[in-house]
């Protein structure tokens, strides 16, 4: 990884993912990475307590809230404008993709 990146945005629009959220979140965090880690999360209107559990992050994360669903799309844009990292990726809540990936995905760069 080159030298100039300092910081990689972690992107992670969220909507209705109280179930994996939190362990989400934890595996990001766990990652090690040679660069530091700007955790955005943006909550596009969820309605089964997601919200209220991204409440309580503190400064964990930056916690973005849509006061309603505008779609995956309108929280990555969301996302994006807060973003400071040299480096971008996007992290699905669900748990698709595994973050233990990321120093992988950002080794050839």
């Amino acid at each position: 990884m080159s030298s100039v990146a300092k910081t990689l945005s972690i992107l992670i629009p969220v909507y209705n993912e109280k179930s994996t959220i939190v362990e989400l979140l934890r595996r990001v965090e766990a990652v090690p990475l040679p660069v530091s880690k700007q955790i955005i999360i943006v909550d596009d209107g969820s309605t089964d307590g997601t919200r209220e559990l991204l409440s309580g992050l503190g400064a964990r994360a930056t916690v973005i809230l849509h006061e309603r669903n505008r779609g995956k799309g309108a929280a990555l844009r969301t996302a994006l404008a807060r973003a400071t990292g040299e480096l971008i990726v996007i992290q699905d809540a669900d748990l698709e993709y595994d973050p233990a990936d990321f120093p992988a995905l950002l080794g050839p760069l």
